[in-house]
């Protein structure tokens, strides 16, 4: 689990597909604050067969209720990987 102020990403939910015009990665995230979140993000890097970084995929999603679940899918368009890993989770 990777942790962000109440924000936990649930690694164990996460996968990735690569497709003609770039890739997704889906996974989900927990709020576990009392409170809801205005906004949240999530952001992975991606990488090459040579381990060159190429880019990165985002999401993100606004009003995340106390204590909910954010089924994330972060898109890289026109981006090919091979590997991805996880950079930064926010939210506020």
């Amino acid at each position: 689990m990777a942790h962000a102020n109440g924000l936990v990403l649930m690694r164990k939910t996460v996968s990735a597909k690569t497709g003609d015009f770039g890739g997704t990665i889906q996974g989900v995230v927990e709020n576990r604050r009392d409170r809801k979140l205005i906004y949240a993000e999530i952001t992975f890097n991606l990488y090459d067969e040579s381990g060159a970084q190429v880019g990165s995929a985002m999401a993100n999603i606004n009003g995340l209720e106390p204590r909910g679940k954010w089924k994330f899918e972060a898109t890289s368009f026109g981006t090919d990987f091979s590997t991805y890993k996880f950079s930064e989770l926010t939210g506020f």
